[in-house]
């Protein structure tokens, strides 16, 4: 049994067994836990206990900040428990730890790769700094200051425990020392690390981490914490881009090297342009919507007929364009500005473009303002072989059913993939979940009839008069959003609106939030988007949100990339709407309503204005479906009203 901080919850010792179990015969689990079930508490438990016994590490990768810090939490429940959970270090990004980069506006967008570069010169002159007894210019302070201490003030930090990422590093700042070095010294002594999924997707970020514990993959365990993230966080993570901005930026590269000759004949510009134009050209020809696909060797038989080269030579071409790329690179480094080349995305995503492949891919184009080519990965599970790499992997989420299509996505061996449920201990009983009949967003039946978004709005009022605690208003769009503020819907609501902004950043998000929770009037509306910050990974406790609208079912626009993965999956699988589509809906619904009831005590009541809600009975056990907002009965043990159809009874009806 897995000892815990309290007393177990029911499933918690079913899901510590299970873990406990994977772990020491080195395989895989899959988990879907719900709401209240205390999964990070229960796998951060288990794990920890089967380190203990085979003397291996955990990586814990986690999607948000905030899952991050619910670690750290949990890992110090443990320790005020007695339960000796060893050394766990929170460890975050250069741009979250660095504060010298970080106070620097020059370095805003500044990648991994790109932030490394400078921040090796300057620990190299603060050790140049230290050694010397004299001050370096351009050394950097918080390194300088961590040579002198060492890490041992940090480790007792750690050693405290209940810190998250984010807090220790701001206490680590405070003393004028750095997180980020101080905390790759601690790695080697660390049981357990929690990093960032960006950490084990990127193989590079993923080799450097084992190398800074010392350890291999296979001496780890990994737990993936909200993993129904991971197949498409890899796909994303998989499929190079190309604007036309980034092209053209990278001819005033060029310009800036006096166009640098390439294949010892052919101008560096001149490959630009061709490149710039296909873009162009293939946008206008082949965009329909958001998206079209380009034809197999398109790109390739352009850029060979302008550029009047053999393929070899074209493929020497993008070669000598990707050392240019590292010529402004270093150039830039050398002066202190980021070490960054537009010449070297360009040849990167054409080294990939015109690599042969052993994966489904397909070619992609966007019109716009700003025309982009993509190379768009299929099949994530083609580049998440390195699952089978660590000792042993879990995946958890409150989300990640079906599993069986999880395990697929993954591409793990059904026979050594465990698949494991545990349902919420309170969360049904609390929660009613409503769809209203008669209104449909979908385009075509608002050509047909354009009053259905009259409709939804006067609906959405008369449920907004039935809930009047702070409430979540959640659309599929930031523009359908703007479109209803602005024809003056909640005009006269006479309720504080909390809108979600595109591009907000993160700090103004969280302040928003804060405000929504502590307004005064307990009235307040909550407006975000749909599969956003707010609609996952954020919890309102209690009070914090008592009621729930979704302003229609979002499913995503029909487009190129779209139709490519549902005709790839029914190869696949003989049901490429389902996974492509459907169930990822589904989730973006479950997830969304889940903010609600993150308690036992919490109720709630979520609304969706939407008649196509009946599609996802499957997702949404205890769905209603009502005619009207009146048969709205709140979760509070009164009886149902009359007039609603049960989830029984929707049951018999067929996704379409």
């Amino acid at each position: 049994m897995v000892r815990l901080p309290y007393q177990p919850r029911p499933g918690q010792e079913e899901m510590g067994r299970a873990i406990r179990d994977v772990q020491a015969n080195q395989r895989h689990l899959l988990v879907e836990a719900g709401t209240g079930t205390g999964k990070t508490v229960v796998a951060l438990a288990a794990s920890l206990e089967s380190c203990r016994d085979d003397g291996r590490r955990l990586v814990w990768a986690c999607r948000t900040n905030s899952q991050q810090a619910q670690v750290a939490s949990e890992h110090a429940a443990l320790q005020d428990a007695g339960l000796d959970p060893g050394l766990l270090i929170p460890f975050m990004g250069r741009r979250h730890y660095c504060p010298l980069l970080r106070s620097d506006a020059r370095f805003a967008d500044g990648t991994a790769e790109e932030l490394g570069r400078l921040c090796r010169d300057a620990k190299k002159r603060a050790t140049e700094e230290v050694q010397g007894g004299k001050p370096v210019e351009g050394a950097c302070p918080f390194y300088a200051k961590l040579l002198r201490d060492g890490p041992d003030p940090v480790e007792a930090l750690l050693r405290g425990g209940g810190l998250s990422g984010t807090a220790l590093g701001a206490r680590v700042e405070e003393a004028g020392s750095c997180p980020y070095e101080a905390l790759k010294l601690l790695m080697p002594k660390a049981n357990a690390v929690s990093v960032p999924l960006v950490f084990v997707l990127d193989d590079r970020l993923r080799r450097t981490l084992l190398d800074w514990m010392g350890v291999p993959a296979n001496e780890c365990h990994l737990l993936l914490d909200e993993a129904h993230h991971l197949p498409e966080a890899a796909r994303e993570h998989a499929s190079p881009r190309l604007t036309s901005m980034t092209v053209q930026r990278a001819m005033k590269e060029a310009d800036e090297l006096q166009d640098p000759v390439l294949g010892g004949t052919t101008l560096t510009r001149g490959l630009l342009e061709a490149v710039l134009g296909a873009i162009h050209r293939l946008a206008a020809e082949h965009v329909q919507g958001e998206d079209g696909l380009v034809p197999p060797g398109a790109l390739d038989e352009e850029l060979l007929q302008k550029l009047r080269v053999a393929t070899p030579q074209l493929q020497r071409l993008a070669t000598d364009l990707g050392r240019w790329g590292d010529v402004v690179r270093e150039s830039r480094r050398k002066v202190g500005r980021l070490p960054r080349s537009y010449l070297a995305a360009v040849a990167g995503f054409l080294d990939a473009w015109l690599a042969t492949r052993d994966h489904p891919t397909v070619q992609l184009v966007e019109s716009g303002s700003n025309p982009s080519l993509e190379l768009y990965l299929l099949d994530p599970s083609a580049v998440l072989g390195w699952l089978g790499e660590f000792a042993s992997t879990v995946q958890m989420s409150g989300t990640l059913d079906p599993l069986d299509e999880h395990r697929l996505l993954c591409g793990l061996d059904p026979a050594s993939t465990r698949l494991l449920r545990i349902a919420s201990p309170f969360q049904r009983e609390r929660l009613r979940i409503y769809g209203v009949e008669g209104i449909q967003r979908r385009f075509d039946a608002l050509q047909k009839e354009p009053t259905l978004v009259a409709r939804q709005q006067e609906v959405a009022n008369e449920v907004l008069a039935r809930c009047p605690g702070r409430t979540g208003l959640f659309f599929p769009s930031h523009k359908m959003l703007a479109d209803y503020l602005e024809e003056g819907f909640l005009h006269d609501v006479g309720r504080p609106l909390f809108r979600e902004e595109p591009g907000m950043g993160q700090k103004d998000l969280l302040e928003l939030v804060a405000a929504f929770r502590t307004d005064p009037s307990g009235r307040g509306l909550l407006l975000a988007v749909l599969g956003g910050r707010l609609t996952e990974g954020m919890d309102y406790p209690g009070r914090d949100m008592e009621h729930l609208l979704l302003f229609g079912v979002p499913y995503p626009r029909p487009s190129a990339r779209s139709q490519a993965l549902v005709h790839h999956y029914d190869r696949v699988a003989g049901n490429g709407w389902m996974v492509a589509v459907h169930n990822p809906v589904g989730r973006t619904l479950r997830q969304a309503i889940g903010r609600l009831i993150r308690g036992p005590e919490d109720r709630g009541t979520a609304v969706i204005l939407d008649d196509r809600a009946v599609r996802f009975h499957s997702h949404l056990p205890g769905l209603r479906m009502i005619a009207e907002a009146r048969q709205m009965v709140p979760p509070d043990g009164m009886a149902d009203a009359d007039g609603y159809r049960t989830a029984d009874e929707i049951a018999q009806e067929r996704p379409s």
